[in-house]
C-alpha cells in the first residue's frame, strides 16, 4: 500500500546510521517503510520487532515456523535446510576454508546449520534469543556450546572467532548495524564474517511478489548488494564478496501461480520459508492433478528450463544475497 504518513521521520537511515534523504516507500498495518538514498536500504518504521519467541511455540507467529521447523524430525528438518540454495552457497566456501577453527553462528535458531558445520569440523558456539530453540539444539543436536543470548549480552569467553555466521538475522534486528560492529569485535583479525540476507532486487520482488513474511514486524529493513557492500565497508570489513542464490524452479513457479508453489511447499516440506498457515486451506484445485507424478514431473521440467532461461538474463536476481567479508588483519593496519 502506498499511503503516505502525515509525518516524515528524521532523515537519518536506520541501517547505516548516517544523515540521509528518505523516501517513501510503503505502509503496512502500522508500519512506514522507507528508502535511504545513500545505502539504498530500506526500513521500517517503527522499527520494532514481534515477539520472537513465540515462533517456536504453537499458534505463535501464525504456526509457519513452529509446523515448518520445530515439527520436523530433526534429520528432515537439517535436509531440508542443507538444501537451500543460499546455504549450499555458504556450506560450499566453509568446505574450502582450512583451517576449520571456531565459528560463532549468531541467531542459531534449532542449530540446524551449527550442526551442518560441526560436522564438517569446525569447533561451533551459537546464540539465540530463544529459549525453546536453544533447547531443541541441544537436545536433537547434542549442541552444548549454544546459548540463550542476544547480541548485546553475548556470555563472557565467547571471543577470538575464526568465523562468525549470521544466516537470515539481519533484516529481524531493530539495531541493524550493532550485528556488524559486534561480529567485528568478536572476530579474529583475518577473520571472517558471512550474511545472507534475503535479496531486496529479486526477481521475484521485481515482479510484484514479495514473500509475506518480508514484512514488518517479521522483517524490519531490506537489502540489496550495494546496501550490504556499503554497511560491510562502513563498519570496517574488506574483502568483501557478494554473491546472489541461484534462479530456480520454485523462484519461477512463485511467480508464475504462487497459490500452487506454496501449497506444494506446505505438502511437501519443500521450502520452509514461504508456507504459511492460511496457504493450507485455500489452495487451487488444480493442485490435485500436480499430485500426479507424470504431470509434478513435467511442470518440475519446465521450471528447470524455465529458470536456466531467466539466469541468463537475469543472473544476480536471486532470492538470496550471500556476503563474506574480512576483519583486516593486523599487519595490514597503519
Amino acid at each position: 500500500m502506498k499511503k503516505q504518513p502525515s509525518s516524515r521521520p528524521e532523515d537519518k537511515c536506520l541501517i547505516c546510521s548516517r544523515q540521509s534523504k528518505l523516501h517513501f516507500v510503503e505502509s503496512f498495518k502500522k508500519y512506514s517503510i522507507y528508502s535511504c538514498s545513500l545505502c539504498k536500504g530500506q526500513f521500517a518504521i517503527p522499527m520494532q520487532a514481534g515477539d520472537y519467541g513465540s515462533l517456536y511455540r504453537p499458534g505463535g507467529g501464525g504456526d509457519f515456523t513452529y509446523k515448518n521447523h520445530v515439527a520436523l524430525k530433526p534429520d528432515a528438518y537439517v535436509s531440508i535446510y542443507a538444501a537451500s540454495p543460499f546455504i549450499r552457497i555458504v556450506l560450499s566456501f566453509l568446505k574450502k576454508y582450512n583451517p576449520k577453527g571456531r565459528l560463532l553462528d549468531i541467531g542459531c535458531s534449532q542449530g540446524a546449520f551449527a550442526r551442518l558445520v560441526s560436522d564438517m569440523g569446525f569447533e561451533v558456539f551459537g546464540i539465540d534469543p530463544s529459549s525453546e530453540a536453544i533447547k531443541y539444539a541441544r537436545e536433537n543436536y547434542s549442541l552444548s556450546n549454544t546459548f540463550v543470548s542476544t547480541i548485546d549480552d553475548i556470555p563472557a569467553g565467547l571471543a577470538d572467532f575464526d568465523l562468525v555466521a549470521a544466516l537470515e538475522v539481519i533484516e529481524h534486528l531493530e539495531r541493524p548495524a550493532s550485528l556488524l560492529r559486534k561480529s567485528f569485535q568478536l572476530l579474529k583479525p583475518g577473520g571472517r564474517l558471512i550474511l545472507t540476507i534475503p535479496n531486496n532486487e529479486s526477481l521475484e520482488v521485481k515482479f510484484g511478489r514479495r514473500p509475506s513474511v518480508d514484512y514488518p514486524p517479521n522483517h524490519l529493513s531490506r537489502y540489496s548488494k550495494q546496501t550490504i557492500r556499503c554497511l560491510l565497508e562502513y563498519s570496517g570489513f574488506d574483502s568483501v564478496a557478494i554473491h546472489t542464490s541461484p534462479i530456480g524452479r520454485w523462484t519461477i513457479g512463485n511467480i508464475i501461480a504462487p497459490g500452487i508453489i506454496r501449497q506444494l511447499s506446505c505438502e511437501g516440506g519443500m521450502d520452509m520459508s514461504v508456507c504459511l498457515e492460511e496457504d493450507r486451506s485455500k489452495g487451487p484445485r488444480v493442485l490435485n492433478l500436480l499430485r500426479l507424478k507424470p504431470l509434478l514431473g513435467l511442470s518440475r521440467l519446465m521450471g528447470d528450463i524455465i529458470s536456466f532461461l531467466v539466469k541468463i538474463f537475469f543472473p544476480v536476481q536471486g532470492d538470496h544475497i550471500v556476503a563474506i567479508a574480512r576483519k583486516p588483519p593486523l599487519e595490514s593496519k597503519i
